[in-house]
């Protein structure tokens, strides 16, 4: 993907900065996701997938900043790309469905 030339940092809506303030190391607030695919798939390439249809779009590339007066911004990132928190994780099934 080309580097896209930054833009002027946007004030972070009220939700966004509410849920940004409740992050503490006791009580992360993560965004989690499950993606089931048809096949087996290596890592790397589900993070070249990730890269490719979240990547694409500006807000899955920016990050929080505290400004001076301590309300949050969204900035772009000098990099953008897929976390190294990505993992496999097997499911195990317990009970039925």
């Amino acid at each position: 993907m080309p580097p896209t030339p930054p833009k002027k940092p946007e004030r972070m809506s009220s939700v966004d900065t509410a849920w940004l303030r409740m992050d503490r190391p006791t009580n992360l607030m993560m965004i989690c996701g499950v993606l089931i695919f048809g096949e087996r798939l290596t890592l790397a390439r589900l993070k070249a997938t990730l890269s490719d249809r979240f990547l694409r779009f500006e807000r899955f590339r920016q990050h929080p900043v505290q400004s001076r007066c301590g309300n949050f911004i969204s900035s772009m990132g000098t990099r953008a790309e897929v976390p190294s928190s990505c993992a496999f994780i097997t499911a195990t099934r317990t009970g039925s469905r």
